[in-house]
């Protein structure tokens, strides 16, 4: 099993996710992903993409690369607030796990401001 941590080189928090343009990072960097591998997606790359939008993009790269992906983040506009959260799912693209950012930190908390 192998982590594979992944970062863009630039990143706008806009409407759209960003997971599809980050198989173009995987295709460049000629790994060859397993199944136990774990493809880790950086905070926000969800952008404000809505909740099917993210979680449809993470388990689509899942099943691309046919490895486990951490999806990163998406903010996801609730009653209660803007939060941070994500989803992991395994390479056939099923959700494993739901998470939620617990303390902001940071430009996400300019980004609450702002809404």
């Amino acid at each position: 099993m192998r982590l594979v941590l992944s970062q863009p080189s630039h990143r706008g928090l806009g409407k759209n996710s960003h997971i599809r343009s980050m198989m173009r990072l995987v295709e460049r960097s000629n790994l060859a992903l397993e199944p136990e591998d774990v493809l880790v997606l950086p905070e926000q790359v969800g952008g404000h993409a809505s909740e099917r939008d993210y979680v449809d993009d993470v388990a689509w790269l899942a099943r691309s690369c046919g490895c486990h992906v951490v999806g990163g983040s998406h903010i996801r506009e609730t009653d209660q607030g803007l939060v941070n959260c994500g989803v992991v799912t395994d390479g056939s693209g099923s959700i494993l796990a739901e998470y939620e950012k617990a303390n902001p930190y940071g430009p996400e908390l300019e980004v609450e401001a702002c809404h």
